[in-house]
């Protein structure tokens, strides 16, 4: 049970709720909280796998390059 005062008249004014009606109140946020985190994350890995290819690429075609010198070609 909740209670609180009202300011204008000192009353105390109370509710009640049962768990389950907070359960069937919540899941829709909860399932809408989900969804966006499961989002964000697959977002979020196919930009670090972009920033990966985008730094590797280069280092390799380096490395390469470096190789070819090395041996004189």
């Amino acid at each position: 049970m909740i209670y609180t005062t009202n300011p204008v008249t000192g009353w105390k004014v109370a509710g009640n709720m049962s768990s389950s009606e907070i359960t069937t109140l919540a899941k829709p946020i909860l399932d809408r909280t989900i969804i966006v985190i499961a989002a964000s994350i697959v977002i979020g890995a196919l930009l670090v796998g972009l920033m990966i290819l985008s730094i590797s690429r280069p280092l390799n075609r380096l490395m390469k390059g470096a190789e070819r010198i090395s041996r004189g070609i």
